[in-house]
C-alpha cells in the first residue's frame, strides 16, 4: 500500500510543479519594479480561453509589492482595442490574473498598470504571441489524454504486480 501511495504521489509531481506558470512569460521593467506576464500555456491560441497571470516585483530587499488593483488593456495585432478593465488584486498567497479568449492570432499588446489605491505604481506594455485557432488545439488535448491513460494503466499494472508478488511470497495464514 505504501508503494502504491508513493507511485501515486510521484505521478502527481509534474502537475504540482507546473500548476502555476510554465508557459509563455514576458517581463518588462518599469522604474524600480519588474512586471511579469505569465501565461499558463506554452503557446497562447486563438479561440481558447487562456489564463494570464500578472505580477509586480520590487527590488531584492522588497520583492513583494502590495497593490490594490490593476488596469489591463489588450490590443490586437491590427491595433483594435479588444479589452480594457480593472482587476482586483488577489488575496495574499494567490496570483492576480484573468482568463481571456483571444479572437485572432498574431502579436497582441497587453498593457498592465498596477495601482495602490489611486496611485499608479508601475505600467508596462507586454507583447504576447497568439498562434493558431481552436481547431488546432484538439491534437494537443488528445495527446494529453492518451498519455494520462497510459500513465494510469502503468501505475495500475505496477500496483497489481506488487500486490501479486507480496501474496506469492508471504506465508499463508491458517494453514
Amino acid at each position: 500500500m505504501k508503494f502504491t501511495t508513493f507511485l501515486f504521489l510521484l505521478a502527481l509531481l509534474p502537475a504540482a510543479l507546473f500548476a502555476h506558470g510554465g508557459g509563455q512569460t514576458v517581463q518588462a521593467k518599469s522604474g524600480e519594479y519588474v512586471i511579469t506576464l505569465d501565461a499558463a500555456s506554452t503557446q497562447l491560441r486563438s479561440g481558447v480561453a487562456e489564463r494570464i497571470n500578472l505580477e509586480i516585483e520590487g527590488s531584492s530587499s522588497t520583492p513583494v509589492v502590495p497593490f490594490t488593483h490593476l488596469w489591463v488593456r489588450i490590443i490586437g495585432p491590427d491595433g483594435v482595442l479588444l479589452f480594457a478593465g480593472n482587476i482586483v488584486a488577489a488575496p495574499v498567497g494567490f496570483v492576480t490574473g484573468v482568463s481571456y479568449l483571444f479572437p485572432q492570432e498574431g502579436t497582441h499588446s497587453i498593457t498592465a498598470r498596477f495601482f495602490s489605491g489611486e496611485q499608479i505604481l508601475a505600467e508596462a506594455d507586454l507583447p504576447v504571441l497568439v498562434v493558431g485557432d481552436a481547431s488546432a488545439v484538439g491534437a494537443g488535448y488528445l495527446r494529453t489524454v492518451i498519455l494520462l491513460v497510459v500513465a494510469v494503466a502503468f501505475l495500475g499494472g505496477v500496483s497489481y504486480v506488487v500486490r501479486f508478488r507480496r501474496k506469492e511470497g508471504s506465508p499463508r495464514r491458517g494453514v
